[in-house]
């Protein structure tokens, strides 16, 4: 680390590295947006968004996949890391009794490759991220 920030100080800051650095940067805030770290509030109404498991996959709107590490996550991949604590995650999610107060129905995937192949998102990924955001 002390190599590449010595490296840094050499650069002159009209140089093409600063451009680089700021286009480097600026790309991994944006691609970040709806990352798929979630935290399961304890009430309702401290949800961004509320989640119902369904039995079966074919009913689900969104298929995740629980993943272990953080770093393991993508962007609208279904891949869900469960965070810790609530200001570490994108989205407050809580999980309802009944499938009529969702605002979405999930089904947890045994294997990764298996995360999004619902019937809802399977042309339009994209609703992913506006379905949790809208809230």
């Amino acid at each position: 680390m002390k190599n590449f920030l010595s490296t840094l100080k050499t650069f002159h800051p009209s140089s093409g590295i600063w451009t680089f650095i700021t286009l480097f940067v600026l790309f991994f805030q944006t691609t970040s947006v709806c990352a798929q770290k979630v935290f399961s509030v304890e009430y309702s109404n401290q949800a961004d968004v509320k989640v119902f498991v369904v039995p079966y996959q074919n009913q689900a709107d969104l298929c995740v996949f629980k993943v272990q590490y953080e770093n393991q996550t993508g962007r609208n991949d279904g891949n869900w890391f469960f965070t810790k604590y609530a200001n570490q995650a994108d989205k407050k999610i809580f999980f309802v009794n009944y499938e009529n107060q969702a605002d979405v129905k999930i089904f947890f995937v045994p294997y990764r490759n298996q995360a999004i192949d619902s019937t809802l998102f399977r042309h339009q990924p994209n609703l992913i991220c506006e379905e949790l955001l809208k809230v």
